[in-house]
């Protein structure tokens, strides 16, 4: 899953929205510079990843795609889950979904003036482009496929270049997503931090 869903997923503090946001961004060492509640964010964030990269669910939408994304299929099946969810934000969330991220940033934005201003700024920066409402768009999925390519310096996948074989299978895809979403909507509603 990728941001969107990952904030959806989020337990109801801004600690853990923030961690389950910055979690690509911790490496090694550096999530014990985090408060220990956006730790559990972080940590949950991963958790939610373990969960979606073993379910069948998800393994039947990465092979419906063509081999050559084979490798990168996990990540383009994170970005296209978030572009479904934004499209059915409706079916899952009671409160529209500007609405939804209004209150969001308006937590968010405290927590990151509290954090090593790497991570405060990535948030700001997620906030101030209001980058989760532009996953209804498919240029914006365009885009993020793209960031993540380059971020990635992985030159053999331009990722964004899958986009017409994600929109191919876009009603296979879509039915995976809404028999996938609620077992991870429970997995997340039950995760907690490990003791000790």
């Amino acid at each position: 899953m990728n941001y969107l869903a990952h904030l959806f997923l989020a337990h109801a503090t801004p600690e853990s929205m923030v961690g389950n946001l910055l979690a690509d961004f911790v490496k090694g060492n550096a999530i014990l510079e985090l408060p220990p509640a956006v730790q559990d964010g972080v940590r949950m964030h991963r958790g939610v990843d373990r969960f979606t990269d073993s379910h069948p669910v998800v393994k039947q939408s990465r092979s419906r795609l063509d081999a050559r994304w084979s490798r990168v299929s996990g990540i383009l099946m994170d970005v296209y889950y978030d572009y479904i969810l934004a499209r059915q934000w409706d079916h899952y969330s009671s409160i529209p979904s500007r609405q939804y991220l209004d209150l969001a940033h308006g937590q968010l934005l405290p927590v990151s003036r509290t954090l090593p201003d790497r991570f405060g700024a990535t948030i700001r920066r997620m906030v101030h482009e209001d980058l989760m409402m532009g996953y209804v768009r498919q240029e914006n999925i365009r885009r993020a496929l793209g960031s993540i390519s380059h971020r990635l310096r992985n030159g053999k996948f331009r990722m964004e270049e899958s986009l017409p074989d994600l929109l191919a299978h876009d009603r296979e895809l879509t039915a995976d997503f809404h028999v996938f979403f609620p077992e991870l909507v429970a997995y997340a509603r039950q995760w907690k931090p490990a003791v000790g």
